[in-house]
C-alpha cells in the first residue's frame, strides 16, 4: 500500500489531490514538525524531507517527482490492472 509522508504546511496537498484523483490505495501519515529528522524516518528517507511517497520498499521524495509519478505512472499501471 502506498504512504504519503508529509507535514501540515509543507505542500502537502498536491500529492494528496493526485492521490485521491486516481483513486489510489494510500495511506496519508502526518508526522509533526522534526519528526522528519528521526532516526526512524531517516531510514527511510536519508534527506529528512517531505513530502515522501512509499510503497514498500520503494521511495520517492520531492513534490514535482511524486506528482508526476502518480499522475503518469500510477493512473496508467491502475487502469491496466483493470482490465
Amino acid at each position: 500500500m502506498l504512504k504519503l509522508y508529509y507535514l501540515q504546511g509543507a505542500c502537502p496537498l498536491v500529492p494528496h489531490v493526485a492521490l485521491h484523483w486516481t483513486k489510489a490505495d494510500f495511506e496519508a501519515v502526518r508526522l509533526e514538525r522534526g519528526e522528519q529528522k528521526s532516526p526512524a524516518f531517516l531510514v527511510l528517507n536519508p534527506q529528512g524531507t517531505v513530502p515522501l511517497l512509499t510503497d514498500g520498499d520503494w521511495t520517492l521524495s520531492q513534490n514535482i517527482a511524486i506528482w508526476t509519478t502518480i499522475l503518469f505512472e500510477w493512473s496508467r499501471i491502475r487502469a491496466f490492472r483493470q482490465r
